[in-house]
Order: C-alpha cells, then structure tokens, then sequence
C-alpha cells in the first residue's frame, strides 16, 4: 500500500483542480428592494471565490447567466426573517431552469451558496 505525505496530498490535490475548466458565469439582477441587493451582493461575493467559475462582465455566448429577482419574499420566523427567492439559470445550451432557494437575512451567503451549487449542476461541473 502506497502512502503519500500529507504535502504530495496537497500538491495533487492542486495539481488536479488547476486541470479543471472553470464555468464563465454572468448576473444580471434589476435589485429593487434591500433583501434582493443584499441577495445579489451575497452572490458576487461567494461567486468569486468559488473556483469552479470565472466572472464575466456581461452575458455572453457560452456562458451561464444567473437572473436574479428583483424583489425577495420574506417571512418572519420568531426573531428571524427567512428569505425565500427564486433566479433563473441559463445555461450555454440555451435551457432555462428556475432554481428556488431560502436563508436566514443574517446568512445571505446560505442563498448564494445554494445558488451556486445549482448553477453548477446546470453547468455540469
């Protein structure tokens, strides 16, 4: 059995997402309300560190777009406000998929999370 040190772990590990083609991903939101803002900023954020997309400025052929809403639903729950949302995903191929996501408003990185992962699916990645 072959055991490999801890660092030859990390350099593999490395070696093999730098192989990896990255998604260019493209958002487009029209935020009319806080929640929705601070949806969208939650998004750009987490989208870019996540290593499986790379930001383009505008929707291009061959690149996924995420539409974000323009306004958020929200419920109360005890002290909390649970967001609930709904975004469009198209993808290159040119399907559409609507991906419905909720969070907490004090974990907004949650939504953008959830958000992402789907995208991803959508993707392929």
């Amino acid at each position: 059995m072959v055991r490999l040190h801890p660092i030859a772990l990390l350099a593999l590990a490395t070696w093999s997402s730098c192989g990896a083609a990255n998604t260019r991903v493209s958002v487009t939101s029209a935020a009319q309300e806080q929640q929705a803002r601070r949806l969208a900023s939650a998004l750009m954020k987490e989208l870019r560190r996540d290593p499986r997309f790379t930001l383009v400025d505008q929707p291009q052929t061959g690149a996924l777009n995420i539409a974000l809403p323009d306004r958020v639903g929200w419920e109360r729950r005890l002290d909390w406000t649970e967001i609930l949302f709904q975004a469009r995903l198209n993808a290159a191929n040119g399907q559409s998929h609507v991906f419905a996501g909720r969070c907490y408003n004090w974990n907004m990185s949650a939504c953008a999370k959830q958000l992402l992962d789907a995208a991803a699916q959508v993707a392929g990645n």
